[in-house]
């Protein structure tokens, strides 16, 4: 119901959601959350809801299609005023993915689409864009992982609330 939430609520929603899905999944990944001694995750406001989609998408298409056991860093720096978060699996990656779906069902994703499209709306806000960038991990071709990296603007939540009140 929020727009916006404080990066620490954030970080605990999402450190829920992987408990959960380890359960689900019979701890087939392990989790690591890395926090920046530089940042200070009270301060910071988020967009909520941001994170949650990410991570489906590294456990679901990442994670569970792989034959070893996976593994998920979240990573929360501050880089020149800004936030940078980096979320890394060692699943089969995005290629190895879609070629699985198209060869099981006819089935797409839409997933990282809305991500996108909301990204973009947030983005309308600031003088400076929200991106989000995604590249294989690692060197492998079974197991190339994703690694995604959410660059968010230090000025985004004030020019959303300017914007509300205006």
């Amino acid at each position: 119901q929020q727009s916006f939430i404080p990066l620490e609520q954030e970080i605990e929603n999402i450190k829920i959601y992987l408990r959960l899905e380890q359960m689900r999944f019979n701890d087939r990944f392990s989790y690591q959350i890395a926090i920046d001694d530089n940042l200070d995750v009270e301060d910071w406001m988020i967009p909520t809801m941001i994170l949650q989609p990410l991570l489906e998408n590294a456990l679901l298409h990442g994670i569970m299609p792989s034959a070893i056991d996976g593994k998920v860093i979240i990573d929360f720096k501050e880089k020149a005023g800004n936030l940078l978060i980096t979320i890394t699996d060692n699943g089969i990656g995005i290629a190895n993915s879609v070629a699985l779906k198209e060869t099981e069902s006819r089935h797409r994703s839409r997933g990282m689409e809305l991500i996108k499209k909301r990204v973009a709306a947030l983005s309308r806000f600031g003088s400076t864009a929200i991106t989000i960038t995604m590249a294989p991990a690692f060197e492998s071709k079974k197991n190339p992982g994703n690694k995604i990296t959410l660059f968010i603007p230090h000025e985004l939540h004030a020019a959303w609330l300017q914007a509300q009140q205006q």
